[in-house]
């Protein structure tokens, strides 16, 4: 496989995360949990939970997608990245279970 394919591979995956914390964030808000992150917390009770979550997941894939294209991004640290936002949901996952 080469350092492409790799890194599309990683792009769809890093796609994939965005749209699965927003929804288990959305789950979790909507039973009660609160959001950690400020920055999230500050545009949810600002916009609304689901217009915050849905630009502020639109926003990180552009950004991703922009920088990996740009080349400001090798997939090493796309794959740390994935890596983060996969604790992250699990981490969600793990809270919803509770």
């Amino acid at each position: 496989m080469d350092w492409h394919s790799i890194l599309i591979a990683l792009l769809i995956l890093f796609a994939l995360l965005q749209l699965a914390d927003a929804w288990t964030t959305d789950r979790g808000l909507a039973r009660g949990l609160r959001e950690i992150n400020p920055a999230m917390a500050w545009l949810i009770a600002r916009y609304g939970r689901r217009p915050a979550l849905a630009v502020a997941k639109l926003v990180m894939i552009a950004i991703a997608l922009g920088a990996t294209a740009a080349g400001w991004m090798p997939w090493p640290v796309l794959a740390a990245i994935d890596a983060v936002y996969a604790g992250v949901v699990v981490n969600n996952a793990l809270r919803l279970r509770r």
